[in-house]
């Protein structure tokens, strides 16, 4: 689900109100540390090893503050409570400067400081660690480490990052290095001009260098940061609560006061940052299903067309593959109809059987999205009837070439800013600093990536997906003429991995994408644009990392071997009904997916005539309350029966 996220003052305010309800010294950093040291046990009892955390060799990176000092705490109560478990802290900081109460907690509880006159490539060389809780800096850090911690932060990431090591980075609250607002992570970005000379290729941060922490897990309190919506070395990101007026070694009350709540009460979620994680980090599981509030299968009444139909406008004689990949991200995406428009119509039916072709935008018949730019530059430099789909008004998806004509041509811009349809553009890093430089936006995308993504989103009047390892959705502003009607919001999705950097991918995705704004309801009516694409970046992603898969582990993909997959993401990804076959029909199936408040569940279930008279008033109660995404066996197993009881009056 998309939680929504904060920033530092928003978080300052909260955490005030905290500290000033402590009835103990160094309550609310005790019950944190109890967070971290329960979570970091979790992992470790996770990894490689067939243990539950004994015998773990853990590093403990402090700093000055209260992140130094949840970390000593979390270090203490791990020394104490995981058996044989050796624990050496690091102090990044003047000793002096650390946390005093938390640094003795440390020490009584056994565990060994590192003399700082030794080197830190020495410490990591003689203990075979395997896990690093990096507690240097906090949500207050600004610009990249400096001094101790920059040779730790370092030695760490030089450490995590080798093959023949098992070690979990956790950050507590944010990476050290990483600025907990902008997600810029180590020295000052490049200026607006460096990157506009340099394009796609101006120079990303290195966690090598030291400026900041590469994470694998953040553990955030209260709710994720701004930061963990657009910096992809936040890792994956756990929330926990910080709860008072309990003991650091006994599980917190049901009935306590929670940060979270606190939070989402004061701040507007919807106008918030949201953070939508796909997979863990460094993780080839896929275990997570998102907006879990749609059925992808046709009606009972339902057409080829009804379902809604998707022309995509792409390929040229440079580029004839675009047509057919976008084209193939669009057949396997949908149960409808697929359009192609261009002049590969022989290329696309021979791989594409199914696709209906046209020649120009007038013979192309009815549709309800379009998809335009994936190699569509003709020889002379222009692509085919863009004008004429800009001023249509059906929902477009520019892509590729056409976002590029948009970023050069003030007449294609201005027909975009007056057309009344929906839009989505989807560019890459280059192609998104082509057209703030196009639209006359100067906001440096190194500096504040979120800001520049809402201001293109305001100038064009389109949602904005800034591809990526962690993509973002930029919701544009309302408009009255609009079917889609809410506030603006911006959603980070971290995709998991980054197998998707290969040629093709973005026109599989924009193929998907035409796919399902183009999808209509059962009672007709347009899907919601925007949840459509959060969902389809989630997809794609999946079916991505469902490529990589073979039977040694992950490996490099192809953009067609992405779309043989979009089938097994499309199932993950949607509610997949009991059938009345089975004896038994769940009906009326009415769950809410994904919202810019996160999710809701409005399930209800239609007994389908004798649903109710087969089962036990206890059995027909405990099923009402079950999920419209719990699989068969689970709906079965909670109600006592089998398969077998079910089929034998088929």
């Amino acid at each position: 689900m998309a939680r929504p996220c904060y920033n530092v003052e928003q978080i300052r305010e909260v955490e005030k109100d905290l500290l000033d309800r402590q009835r103990k010294p160094d309550e609310l950093m005790i019950v944190a540390s109890r967070a971290v040291a329960t979570i970091s046990a979790q992992i470790l009892e996770k990894m490689w090893r067939p243990y539950t955390g004994s015998g773990s060799t853990i590093l403990v990176l402090a700093g000055a503050g209260g992140n130094g000092g949840d970390a000593l705490y979390a270090g203490a109560l791990m020394a104490k409570n995981l058996e044989r478990a050796e624990v050496i802290g690091v102090l990044t900081d003047d000793r002096q400067r650390v946390h005093a109460p938390a640094l003795k907690a440390f020490k009584e509880a056994g565990c060994r400081v590192w003399d700082p006159k030794f080197k830190a490539e020495d410490l990591m060389e003689r203990f075979p660690f395997d896990l690093i809780i990096d507690g240097m800096l906090g949500i207050g850090g600004k610009g990249a480490l400096r001094g101790r911690a920059k040779e730790w932060a370092k030695q760490v990431n030089i450490f995590a990052a080798d093959p023949k090591h098992h070690a979990k980075v956790i950050a507590v609250d944010i990476p050290s290095g990483i600025d907990t607002d902008t997600g810029n992570a180590g020295a000052e970005p490049a200026t607006l001009s460096e990157i506009k000379k340099l394009g796609c290729g101006w120079k990303k941060p290195s966690p090598y260098e030291g400026d900041f922490i590469s994470a694998d897990y953040t553990i955030s309190f209260g709710g994720p940061k701004r930061a963990n919506a657009v910096n992809p070395h936040c890792g994956r990101v756990i929330v926990t609560q910080l709860h008072l007026d309990i003991d650091a070694y006994t599980p917190p009350q049901d009935d306590i006061w929670e940060m979270q709540f606190e939070l989402r009460r004061r701040f507007d979620p919807v106008r918030q940052v949201h953070l939508l994680q796909i997979n863990p980090w460094k993780s080839g599981d896929i275990g997570l299903r998102v907006n879990e509030g749609e059925i992808l299968e046709p009606s009972a009444t339902a057409n080829k067309y009804s379902g809604g139909v998707v022309a995509i406008h792409a390929g040229s004689q440079a580029y004839p593959g675009a047509a057919v990949l976008a084209c193939g991200g669009a057949v396997h995406a949908t149960s409808s109809m697929v359009r192609y428009v261009g002049p590969h119509s022989e290329g696309v039916i021979a791989r594409y059987p199914e696709v209906v072709v046209a020649p120009d935008f007038d013979s192309c018949g009815s549709v309800q999205a379009r998809v335009v730019g994936p190699g569509s530059f003709d020889a002379d430099g222009r692509i085919p009837d863009f004008e004429k789909i800009l001023l249509a008004p059906e929902t477009v998806v520019i892509d590729a070439d056409a976002l590029t004509a948009l970023a050069k041509d003030e007449q294609l811009r201005r027909l975009l800013q007056e057309r009344q349809g929906q839009g989505v553009l989807t560019p890459h890093d280059g192609e998104f600093l082509r057209l703030l430089e196009g639209f006359g936006i100067d906001i440096n995308p190194g500096a504040d990536r979120i800001g520049a993504a809402q201001a293109l989103a305001a100038a064009t009047g389109c949602a904005v997906v800034v591809k990526g390892r962690v993509t973002l959705l930029a919701a544009p502003p309302s408009r009255k003429d609009s079917l889609w009607n809410t506030k603006p919001y911006v959603v980070g999705v971290d995709v998991g991995h980054s197998w998707l950097a290969t040629p093709g991918s973005g026109d599989v995705f924009a193929g998907m994408l035409g796919a399902f704004v183009a999808r209509r309801q059962w009672n007709g009516e347009p899907v919601d644009y925007l949840a459509a694409t959060e969902r389809v970046i989630a997809m794609h992603a999946i079916a991505g990392r469902l490529a990589a898969q073979t039977p040694f582990g992950q490996g490099p993909i192809a953009a067609s071997e992405i779309i043989k997959h979009i089938q097994s993401a499309a199932a993950l990804t949607s509610i997949q009904p009991v059938r009345r076959g089975l004896g038994m029909a769940l009906e009326g199936i009415t769950a809410v997916g994904l919202t810019p408040d996160g999710p809701e569940d409005e399930t209800g279930i239609d007994s389908g005539g004798n649903l109710e008279e087969k089962l036990t008033p206890e059995q027909f109660q405990k099923l009402k309350k079950l999920t419209a995404t719990d699989s068969l066996e689970r709906l079965l197993a909670e109600l006592g029966l089998s398969l077998r009881d079910l089929q034998e009056d088929e």
